[in-house]
Parts: structure tokens; C-alpha cells; sequence
């Protein structure tokens, strides 16, 4: 289920809770209405009984002495009978508004025995000395009876209200504690949907702001909002990679333009000695021995093998392949990158000292890459010594995990307003025409790929020293390009 779905489900779900939960309270405040209103009838039908009840007993005490007042109470009485029956005929039209254990038709019965009673001794022939005792004690029992179901129709009318009452509180109560327990089910189900993919993706630009640009694999196996974010990033990563890759293949060809010079020397003193000693062969050929033509001739080919491995050296370095990380002794990466440089630094009068100590383990590292690495650190190194100075490369290891090689100039140093700018990209010191702003970049950039990290520290006029530190076991995840 996607994340839209996933919401658009929660609120779904709140609205059916929240509709049943209303139609319910509705259905319930409409039987507490017909409960007050059966309780309101239950009260008005005592009151008229108790008062039927007044009248009857009103008439019996004046039956003897004054009959036409006698007659008066029993009509008042027959009038309470007449109005307590309007009240029980409307009970028994809302027998579903009774209170449990009340039967109105019963009660009506009693009421119709009682009334007729009394309507007996309005329309019997009066005589002074009035009924006789069993029909007065017939309609007092009558009475009492009627009375009794009169109190218990009121009795029971309040508790059906007390009941209904209570429910309304407990479903309020049901409601509210419904409303908590949904709104947790909610949170949870929004926190596994929504937030914790937001979590992980937060976590994700966090990895690649640091440098690493591998693939997001999709942590769900549907397709949904999120898996097509990480489908969409992936397409950012292949691009910022191939940036990156460009990037440091300009890094490479800035290395190299500030190469030329240094190369053209390195190329041309071996051709300078091929071409003197093939032209001495050429001219006194006859004259030499064959022991030292011999000699002669392997000077030519130590010459040839020198120029070739300027070549190999310049050809491995430009060379474009997904880097391979293998087991790499840094000393000798080191002496490498020193060699490509060892030109420009003798034009420059700088002194390059590798103190590499030969105790330091191998790493799993891409050599090549390190030797651009060390390159790009030795050739801003000479750049900040124009009038000379001391290159010094020592190797330690700070830990048992790492090793570090120290990159030490005499040159001018750096500012400290710079020193926060000098891996962005295009961000040079030198002068127009001179830097391109890359190296530093670049290096940064591959010196984090081999899961390590790359430190400074300058003063200025005094010389800089930049400190490469690499994981001795290789990066977390290898053969990302470049």
C-alpha cells in the first residue's frame, strides 16, 4: 500500500469511527428524549391519581353529613380519572419508551376498574347513609392499587432515565478512550509509512552530502511514493557521479598541463642521449669493438626503457577504469607520484624528501587513484614554493587501523579564511592561468572514496602540511567510480 494510500485509509477510518460513534450517541440522546418524556408522563399520571385519590377520600368524609359536597369530590375525582387515562392511552402508543418491568396496559386495567368503581357511586341512587363498607373497602383497595402502579411507573421511569444516562457516559467515555487508542494506531501506522522513510531518506542525503553516491535499494518490495523517490535519487546519483567523474578527469588534465613542462624534459634528455650515442655509433661504427658497441647499445635501450617509463607512468595515470582496490604498499605509491613531479621540482629548486618508513602495511587501496592522490598534493606543494624549498613526505601509522602520509612544504602557506574553501571546486589562490581550482577537489573527493580523510594545517609564510589518513582494510564499499 502506497504512503497516499496509507493515509487516505487512516482518515477513512477515523471518519467511519467517528459517523458510528455519532449515529450512536444520536440513537441514544433520542431514547433519553423519549425516557424524559415517558418520566415527565409518569409524574403528571401520579399527580392526577394522587389527586383522584384526595378527591375520593374527600367524598367519602362528606358523603353523610354533606352529600351535594360529597358529589362535588367524586365528579373532581372522576376528572383526575379522565386526565390520568389521556396520560395511560399515550403510554400504550409508546410501549418502546417504558420502563423495563412496567406493563401500561396493566396499569390502564387497574385504572379502568377504578374509575368504574367510582362512576358506579356517581350514577347509583344516593341515600344518606351512602355505600356500605365492602364497596368503600373495594375502592379503597382499588385505589391503593392503582396508586402503587402509578409510584412504580414513576420509579421505574427514573431509573430507565438513570440507565440511559449512564450509557451516554460510558459511550462518551468509550468514545474518548476510542479516539486515544486510534489515534496511536494512526501515529504508528504513519510513523512505519510515512515518517520512518523520511527518517531513512534524511539518512540517505546525509550519505551522499558526505561523498557516498551508491545506489538506494528500495526497502519495500511494491511500488510506491517513496520507492519511486529512491528510483528518481538514483537517477541524481548516476549523474553527480558522472559529474564527479568529469570533474577529476579535469583534475587529470590540469595535472597534466602543469606536467608538461616537467614531461618534456623527462622525454627529452633520454631521446638527447639515444640520439648522441646512435649518431657516434653511426660515424665510427668500424672502429669500435664489438665488446663496446655492445655497451653503446645497451645505453640506447636503458635510454628507451627510461622514456617508456615516463610513457607508462603518464598512460596509467590518464588511463579510465572503474577503480580496483587491492592490496597497494603506499611507499611505493608515493615514490611513483614523486617521480612524475621530479622534473617540475628540480625546475622549481625544490628539494623532495620521501621518508616513508618501510614497517607501514599494505592497504586495500586503487594505486592509481592514490597516485593522483599524492600528485595533485605534491604539485600544490611546488606551486607554493616559487623560490625554492623543501618538499618532505614522511608515513606513520596514528592507529592500527589507519596509516597517514604527511605532505610538508616551506612555501608560503595559506590564509585561514581560505583554508575552509580549499576543496570546493574552482577555489584557487594562485594566480590567473596558474591553478584550476580541481586538485584539491579531486583529492578530496578520491581520498573519500578509500574511506579515509584528508587534513591541513597551514601557517602562512611558514609552509603547509596536508595529512592523508586511509583505513588500512579499504573502504566500506568498493569499485564506486569516480
Amino acid at each position: 500500500m502506497s504512503a497516499r494510500a496509507s493515509i487516505a485509509g487512516g482518515f477513512f477510518l477515523t471518519f467511519l469511527v467517528v459517523f458510528a460513534i455519532t449515529v450512536v450517541e444520536m440513537i441514544t440522546l433520542s431514547d433519553l428524549r423519549s425516557r424524559i418524556r415517558f418520566l415527565e408522563d409518569a409524574g403528571q399520571f401520579e399527580v392526577e391519581l394522587l389527586g383522584a385519590r384526595k378527591a375520593e377520600k374527600n367524598y367519602l368524609f362528606f358523603r353523610g353529613s354533606d352529600p351535594e359536597q360529597g358529589r362535588k369530590h367524586l365528579q373532581e375525582a372522576l376528572e383526575h380519572l379522565q386526565r390520568a387515562r389521556s396520560i395511560a392511552d399515550q403510554c400504550s402508543t409508546r410501549e418502546e419508551a417504558a420502563p423495563d418491568g412496567f406493563d401500561c396496559r396493566t396499569a390502564l386495567e387497574h385504572l379502568d376498574e377504578y374509575e368504574a368503581l367510582l362512576e358506579e357511586l356517581a350514577t347509583s341512587p344516593g341515600s344518606k347513609a351512602g355505600p356500605g363498607a365492602e364497596k368503600i373497602r373495594e375502592i379503597r383497595q382499588a385505589g391503593r392499587r392503582i396508586a402503587s402502579e402509578a409510584a412504580l411507573f414513576l420509579s421505574r421511569g427514573r431509573q430507565a432515565v438513570d440507565r440511559t444516562l449512564d450509557r451516554a457516559l460510558l459511550l462518551a467515555v468509550v468514545f474518548l478512550v476510542g479516539s486515544f487508542l486510534l489515534m496511536g494506531v494512526l501515529a504508528v501506522a504513519l510513523t512505519l509509512r510515512v515518517v520512518r522513510p523520511i527518517n531513512r531518506f534524511v539518512a540517505y542525503t546525509r550519505r551522499i552530502a558526505a561523498g557516498d553516491f551508491s545506489p538506494i535499494t528500495p526497502a519495500r518490495r511494491y511500488r510506491d511514493e517513496f520507492s519511486e523517490l529512491a528510483a528518481a535519487i538514483n537517477v541524481m546519483l548516476r549523474e553527480l557521479d558522472e559529474r564527479q567523474a568529469q570533474v577529476a578527469r579535469a583534475g587529470k588534465l590540469a595535472a597534466l598541463g602543469t606536467l608538461t613542462s616537467g614531461i618534456a624534459h623527462e622525454l627529452n634528455n633520454p631521446l638527447n642521449n639515444i640520439s648522441l650515442t646512435t649518431e657516434t655509433l653511426l660515424e665510427n661504427l668500424e672502429n669500435y669493438e664489438p665488446r663496446e658497441a655492445r655497451r653503446l647499445l645497451e645505453d640506447i635501450f636503458n635510454q628507451v626503457d627510461r622514456a617508456s617509463a615516463t610513457v607508462r607512468n603518464l598512460l596509467d595515470f590518464t588511463r579510465k577504469e572503474k577503480p580496483v582496490f587491492l592490496e597497494t604498499y603506499l611507499p611505493e605509491v608515493v615514490l611513483k607520484a614523486s617521480h612524475l613531479v621530479r622534473n617540475e621540482a628540480k625546475l622549481a629548486g625544490v628539494k623532495v624528501r620521501i621518508e616513508m618508513p618501510e614497517e607501514l602495511p599494505p592497504i586495500r587501496a586503487c594505486a592509481r587513484d592514490l597516485t593522483q592522490v599524492f600528485l595533485n598534493l605534491f604539485l600544490n606543494a611546488i606551486q607554493a614554493m616559487p623560490g625554492g624549498g623543501t618538499l618532505t613526505v614522511t608515513g606513520d601509522r596514528p592507529d592500527r587501523d589507519h596509516v597517514r602520509v604527511e605532505v610538508r612544504d616551506t612555501g608560503t602557506g595559506i590564509e585561514p579564511e581560505a583554508l575552509e574553501k580549499i576543496f570546493e571546486p574552482f577555489f584557487t589562490t594562485k594566480e590567473v592561468g596558474v591553478g584550476t581550482g580541481l586538485g584539491l577537489t579531486v583529492t578530496h573527493r578520491l581520498v573519500e572514496n578509500h574511506g579515509g580523510r584528508i587534513e591541513v594545517e597551514s601557517r602562512p609564510g611558514e609552509g603547509t602540511a596536508f595529512s592523508v589518513i586511509l583505513p588500512v582494510k579499504g573502504p566500506p564499499e568498493e569499485g564506486r567510480a569516480v
